[in-house]
């Protein structure tokens, strides 16, 4: 009787929501992000909540408990291609984001079931992957929950949560350059040749400059491009 009781109230609220959904806004607004990574793209997509005078973590977000990283729907972070996150390799899929808040370090959880509503039915058997950070006492209020990439590099960017005044960073890292060495030698092997985009990455990764340009048609413009790469620190 429990269990139907529960059923009904859920299939109420989902009811209420599509029908007024178009009348009022959201209590708390969905954000969508996409994020240039590597040789693919990190998506990102979550309700963000708003202090509003609340005490949130260790308050209304108990520290020790599974939360949703947001509001309504669970947070979903999707990759297109490989990324390791602290160290820990993920093949690109799409997860959901869970965390569980602590005074002094998070817990960061990957599911594999992405699509569910807060955190009501996560089971950690459906876990991909759990990694803790240190928790960031922030001094400034951050009002509305955020998540942000920052110190975005060709392989390597944070992943940055904020709200009240806590947060956290996870690094990411992904390894592109076999992929990328071998598309250049597949490319060069066709009628169009990547001479320029294999000179930038040759000289922006430290590689063998010879091999970049050994065409006589590269040799000719290498030593201005060089020049102005240094100019302006491509």
């Amino acid at each position: 009787m429990k269990k139907l009781f529960t059923c009904i109230i859920t299939m109420m609220i989902f009811t209420a929501v599509n029908v007024y959904a178009q009348l009022t806004p959201q209590p708390s607004s969905t954000q969508s992000v996409v994020q240039d990574f590597g040789l693919g793209k990190i998506s990102l997509v979550y309700s963000r909540p708003d202090v509003r005078g609340r005490k949130i973590f260790g308050g209304m977000e108990p520290y020790g408990k599974v939360w949703r990283t947001g509001a309504n729907s669970a947070t979903v972070i999707k990759f297109t291609d490989e990324v390791s996150m602290e160290g820990n390799k993920i093949p690109a899929g799409e997860y959901g984001l869970f965390s569980i808040p602590g005074e002094n370090e998070w817990t960061i959880i990957l599911t594999k079931q992405p699509k569910q509503w807060g955190a009501y039915n996560y089971k950690e058997a459906d876990d991909f992957l759990r990694f803790k950070v240190k928790t960031e006492h922030l001094k400034a209020l951050t009002e509305t929950m955020t998540l942000a990439f920052s110190n975005v590099a060709a392989t390597t960017c944070d992943l940055q949560m904020m709200w009240e005044h806590s947060g956290f960073t996870i690094h990411m890292t992904t390894d592109i350059d076999a992929k990328v060495m071998a598309r250049i030698d597949s490319a060069m092997n066709t009628d169009k040749k990547p001479y320029y985009e294999a000179l930038i990455y040759y000289y922006n990764n430290n590689k063998d400059m010879d091999k970049a340009y050994y065409d006589p048609r590269v040799q000719q413009c290498s030593g201005n491009y060089l020049r102005f790469a240094d100019d302006v620190g491509a």
